[in-house]
């Protein structure tokens, strides 16, 4: 009888280990995934942000040409025209309008 008591106890102690160990793996798995979604999560943001500064980049691009336009327009007029152009609402007959549209 002393025999299968210390059998069910030595059986007992190895199933407690043996749980244990996979509570600890579990949590361990449940770590490592959290860390992966959270590279996942800056992978994502970083993109946002360089799609972002893209498009910054390009509408800066498309400012520039509009107003290298429009001054070489202004030039041009008040040179064929023989007057300088000195206010500022002459300036702005010569603005053109551009409408820039995202798609997304």
């Amino acid at each position: 009888m002393n025999d299968y008591a210390l059998l069910i106890i030595v059986s007992a102690i190895a199933c407690c280990s043996l749980i244990a160990v996979l509570l600890i793996c579990l949590h361990f798995r449940r770590v490592r995934r959290g860390y992966n979604m959270n590279i996942v999560k800056q992978l994502h943001e970083k993109d946002r942000v360089s799609a972002e500064l893209e498009r910054t980049r390009l509408e800066k691009e498309v400012m520039e040409k509009v107003l290298k336009i429009n001054l070489s327009e202004t030039l041009e007029s008040s040179v064929a025209a023989n007057k300088p152009v000195t206010t500022e609402v002459e300036c702005e007959q010569h603005v053109l309008r551009i409408d820039i549209t995202y798609l997304t």
